[in-house]
């Protein structure tokens, strides 16, 4: 039990200190730490799990740390792997900020974070198609994904609705 949650903590302390761009683009990583590395949950247990995060008040890499945690080692493998994707976070933030807001004009600074936003795109997209693979594929889920698509590129409507009326879909085809 003790190693369980003690590599929980390892494992999303590593995550958590090398996936940059928040929630969205740490899925890939946590997934393949999760479901390709240490078996803890089969990949259709993780988008379940990431499904839930989604609808849960807080940031999706946190809940989902928080649920495998807890699936894996109960309360104490909760707390470890939620402290360990947040551990780096804070240490660094706390570290850098002092040191970062004297260069926030630096030429050089201003470049890094410019050459880190197609990366950060990039793994949204990938943590999108990751996904995507194991989604029920049939009429229902297209019609969720095409009205979802438009809504948030067309409408650019609150989300709160788009999750409403998805789910209400979900419900109506799923059921």
């Amino acid at each position: 039990m003790w190693n369980s949650i003690l590599l929980l903590g390892l494992s999303f302390f590593k995550i958590g200190m090398i996936a940059f761009g928040g929630g969205y683009a740490m899925l890939p990583v946590i997934m393949n730490e999760v479901v390709n590395q240490n078996h803890w949950l089969s990949a259709q247990e993780f988008l379940n799990i990431v499904s839930i995060s989604q609808v849960t008040p807080g940031p999706i890499a946190i809940n989902s740390a928080t649920y495998v945690g807890y699936k894996v080692a109960g309360i104490g493998g909760s707390v470890a792997a939620t402290l360990g994707v947040v551990g780096f976070s804070v240490f660094a933030t706390t570290i850098l900020s002092t040191k970062l807001l004297k260069y926030r004009e630096s030429p050089v600074l201003k470049s890094v974070f410019k050459t880190l936003s197609p990366l950060v795109l990039a793994l949204i997209v990938s943590a999108g198609v990751g996904t995507a693979q194991f989604v029920q594929k049939s009429f229902g889920s297209l019609v969720i994904a095409l009205i979802a698509a438009v809504w948030l590129w067309k409408v650019k409507g609150k989300s709160h609705w788009l999750m409403l009326i998805c789910g209400g879909l979900g419900f109506v085809f799923f059921r």
